[in-house]
């Protein structure tokens, strides 16, 4: 069974381990199951990070608009 240790900190990251993932089920290297749970997993930190990086855009913009008004 192969072993994933990746730093999942970007889209791009997350987009190359989901390749990775369907290119080690397209080769039976690693199980349906696991493939899936990986997938899953992806999908989720993929919200929180675009989520995370909306939430920081809009404190940007709201700090801006506090110092205009000041």
């Amino acid at each position: 069974m192969k072993k994933y240790s990746v730093r999942l900190k970007s889209l791009a990251d997350i987009r190359r381990f989901l390749a990775r993932v369907a290119n080690d089920l397209d080769k039976d290297e690693i199980e349906a199951g696991k493939a899936r749970t990986l997938t899953y997993i992806g999908s989720i930190l993929s919200q929180v990070i675009r989520d995370s990086d909306l939430e920081a855009r809009i404190s940007a913009l709201e700090e801006n608009q506090r110092r205009e008004n000041q």
